[in-house]
């Protein structure tokens, strides 16, 4: 080793190109005492054939699992598309409010 120190080049913040879809988590819907709430799931790598293919494909998905397994189904979700105007891959997934 040379004895020089290696100092770091200064902090940037990153530069990211990506839109990003906001969540569709909404705040008023869950109550304080609730035993579930603000948690959300991204689920990708899904079909993007139209807007809305993803969330359709999930849920059948999930259906699919729930009678499979009819005694101890899935805790009931929310699917919604990850962006309602272009083909995307993922969508958010949502514990429903009902369960909170």
């Amino acid at each position: 080793m040379s004895g020089s120190l290696y100092t770091l080049p200064p902090y940037s913040k990153p530069q990211i190109t990506l839109s990003q879809t906001p969540s569709p988590v909404c705040e008023d819907s869950y109550s304080p005492d609730a035993l579930i709430a603000d948690v959300e799931l991204i689920v990708s790598k899904l079909p993007r054939n139209s807007v809305t293919a993803a969330a359709h494909h999930l849920q059948a998905l999930l259906g699919e699992y729930n009678q499979q397994h009819s005694i101890d189904p899935l805790v009931p979700t929310h699917i919604v598309s990850g962006n309602d105007r272009n083909s995307v891959d993922y969508v958010f997934v949502l514990v429903d409010p009902v369960v909170t």
